[in-house]
């Protein structure tokens, strides 16, 4: 979480729950302040703070980080990983 003169403007949470594959991950991104008054101030980041590039690489980082997890997780408990 990151806050600027004590506003919450920038959040990642990641979410793991059992699924019927698994497990079943959810990451968001919440990017801008809640207070209405703040809205101009979101809209002139928009596009700003993470640009269109930066939003797919940060999806791709995302993606390639979490499909290491099972080899991670794999040599941590040293069992062998399950490939799906």
């Amino acid at each position: 979480m990151q806050r600027r003169l004590g506003v919450k403007i920038f959040q990642l949470e990641h979410t793991w729950s059992a699924s019927a594959e698994g497990a079943h991950y959810v990451s968001v991104m919440d990017i801008g302040a809640r207070p209405r008054r703040l809205a101009p101030l979101n809209r002139w980041l928009t596009g700003r703070a993470m640009p269109v590039a930066l939003c797919e690489a940060w999806v791709k980082h995302n993606v390639e980080e979490v499909g290491q997890l099972p080899f991670l997780l794999a040599a941590l408990s040293g069992e062998r990983a399950v490939a799906r």
